[in-house]
């Protein structure tokens, strides 16, 4: 084994590869384009909170004929991403995460939406580092799983994505990293810090009140088994934390789960959405066996570590192994889907680093195996599935996330900011959000039929508004129809596809105006 001074340096250089990667990442990012659609609404409240201050409704800046027609059932947005409520139009997603980056994003502008992502990021890493240490796992298999983490998991780049998970992930594991080493003593402030943490994780993905659920049965465990006394103060702290969001939430939303429970508790039945929560687990697992490889080595050798004679060794494994299993039993059934768009399963991120811990717990016992045929052929296992990881996220993530940045939104976006403020009408709602950096010079509108586009039409007319963009989705294979051909009502220009969007330039013929 190389000394332990040179492998503490090793780690250190893991954490810092894998800061420079990740600049690396955000170089491919654009201005006003996100890799999730609902990306684009979060954008939209950073402006209005810079511009305007917190609230909790959505209040897009358009002159007053572009709202009149907009309460007419033609808003760009629609459940179950935003939300019409009395007081407003109210998004389904977090509030914090723009609130705090509007701190940012008024002094650096498009990078301060990537502040508090990368941020999160990094620091995961150095509380990894200091866990990891603590577990009593030698540096170089804390160099190992920190690697595994940063380079063979989807966890780095949601890094350099303007989403809340990279955040959630990490106060999350707050509260693993305290109930993993319960047995310094002297934490009681930590402890209490610790759970508020955990507890706020909530305030940023929903699917975090599961671990919170999973740190609260460990915490009682522990308390009563193992007389850990500061647990305590861990669940006072995830009770504050819980208490004030709810307060929060009944007081923003009159629901103490706020707008989540439009999403997921409307209509909601255990018995007959059993399988329907079955099969969003069989998807969540899918996905993250092709986007983790290395959990294959977990699942070969864990169980070996049943039979390890070390105490600490086994309890840490099985503390981990209970967490992991509570929030993959647990998550369907708080999960509206399975996600849309990602790059792995990212409802599961917050369990990278805790499968991480077991890694290195794993290294640990293997390299103390005897038996030189069964070491050699799992840590031959492993190095297949680190490559596996390091090529699938690594490589092929940096390649699909900078087509994405470049390719896939932008084309588009650019074409409608100069498009001299045409009005424009999208099919569905993710075409709104994903341009939604156009907002400021396009007003836009959504049709999502043929009778609300001929609607729409004859309401844009009685504006004054003869000519507008119709953008769809090249797989809609859409008709604009016989009352639209050229030469009839509408003279029809199409642009072709343009970045994801097929384009379509309408305009009212003289006297084209539909009698409704």
């Amino acid at each position: 084994m190389i000394g332990e001074k040179w492998a503490r340096r090793i780690s250190a250089l893991v954490i810092m590869s894998g800061f420079v990667y990740s600049i690396y990442l955000l170089g491919h990012v654009q201005d006003e384009v996100f890799y999730s659609c609902d990306g684009g609404i979060k954008a939209l409240l950073v402006k209005q909170y810079c511009q305007k201050g917190f609230g909790v409704t959505l209040d897009i800046e358009a002159q007053e004929w572009v709202k009149e027609i907009w309460d007419q059932g033609f808003y760009p947005f629609h459940p179950p991403f935003v939300y019409e409520l009395d007081k407003g139009y109210v998004s389904s997603f977090p509030i914090f995460l723009a609130a705090l980056t509007a701190f940012f994003y008024k002094p650096f502008g498009l990078y301060g939406l990537y502040v508090i992502p990368t941020a999160s990021l990094w620091a995961l890493w150095i509380m990894f580092r200091q866990v990891a240490q603590r577990l009593d796992l030698r540096e170089e298999i804390v160099a190992i799983s920190l690697a595994v983490m940063v380079f063979a998991s989807p966890l780095t780049l949601y890094g350099a994505m303007f989403w809340e998970h990279t955040l959630g992930v990490l106060l999350t594991f707050c509260g693993a990293a305290f109930l993993l080493t319960y047995r310094e003593k002297k934490c009681r402030g930590r402890g209490l810090v610790c759970g508020i943490l955990a507890a706020l994780s909530v305030c940023f993905r929903s699917e975090a009140l599961v671990l919170v659920a999973a740190y609260a049965v460990l915490s009682i465990y522990l308390y009563l088994r193992h007389d850990f006394t500061n647990a305590r103060f861990f669940l006072v702290g995830m009770t504050l934390g819980l208490a004030g969001l709810l307060l929060f939430n009944t007081q923003a939303y009159g629901h103490p789960l706020g707008v989540h429970s439009l999403q997921v508790l409307e209509d909601y039945s255990l018995l007959g959405d059993f399988g329907a929560r079955l099969r969003i687990l069989q998807a969540l697992l899918t996905g993250l066996f092709q986007s983790f490889q290395v959990l294959i080595f977990i699942l070969i050798y864990m169980p070996a570590l049943y039979f390890a004679r070390r105490r600490e060794t086994t309890s840490a494994h099985a503390h981990i192994a209970f967490i992991c299993a509570f929030f993959v039993l647990g998550v369907p059934f708080v999960l509206p889907g399975i996600g849309g768009k990602q790059w792995g399963p990212r409802f599961l991120l917050p369990l990278i680093p805790l499968f991480c811990l077991l890694i290195g717990i794993c290294l640990r016992r293997l390299l103390d195996q005897p038996a030189k045929c069964v070491k050699y052929a799992l840590l031959s296992i492993f190095v297949a599935a680190f490559g596996l990881g390091v090529y699938r996220n690594t490589i092929q993530g940096s390649v699909h996330l900078a087509e994405d940045y470049n390719l896939r939104v932008k084309p588009a976006l650019d074409f409608l900011r100069q498009s001299d403020g045409v009005c424009a009408v999208v099919v569905h709602q993710e075409i709104a959000q994903e341009l939604a950096g156009a907002f400021e010079t396009t007003p836009m509108f959504l049709a999502r039929s043929d009778s609300e586009l001929e609607s729409l039409t004859n309401t844009l007319s009685r504006n004054g508004i003869r000519k507008f963009l119709l953008l769809t989705y090249p797989t809609d294979g859409i008709a604009i129809g016989p009352d639209y051909s050229p030469g009839a009502r509408m003279n029809v220009n199409e642009f072709g596809i343009v970045g994801s969007y097929k384009i379509f330039q309408l305009e009212l013929s003289k006297g084209g105006l539909s009698p409704n």
